[in-house]
């Protein structure tokens, strides 16, 4: 996964200026019914993510995107917190993107938060 530092930086500042606050790294899994992965561009919705048990997806949704979290304060914060979420990231399939939101929340894993009306704003 090539990271552009920089792209994201701006994609990060722009998002903000729009009013967005929290951002994550989101692997955009395949459609568990249809095994189909979701087509993707900037500025699409990111999916309400569903609820896992044991592995497998339930119907229910979570209220939001699911997402490794990304600290953002500088250029500098962005890569600490892009270094973890791509470790984290690692055990998830498909397609890598930052995803922002206006509210979050956390999940159950390591370093999963849960962001509101959350949006595409970079696609590795």
């Amino acid at each position: 996964m090539e990271i552009n530092l920089e792209a994201i930086n701006k994609a990060m500042a722009a998002a903000i200026a729009d009013g967005f606050e929290f951002f994550g790294l989101r692997s955009m899994s395949a459609n568990p019914k249809t095994h189909k992965y979701p087509k993707i561009w900037v500025g699409k919705s990111a999916p309400q993510s569903r609820h896992w048990v044991d592995g497998c997806a339930t119907p229910q949704k979570v209220g939001g995107t699911c997402a490794v979290g990304l600290s953002y304060c500088t250029i500098e914060g962005a890569v600490e917190g892009l270094d973890f979420a791509v470790k984290e990231s690692k055990s998830y399939d498909g397609q890598k993107c930052i995803v922002a939101g206006r509210a979050i929340d956390y999940g159950d894993d390591h370093g999963e938060v849960i962001l509101s009306d959350a949006k595409i704003i970079y696609i590795f």
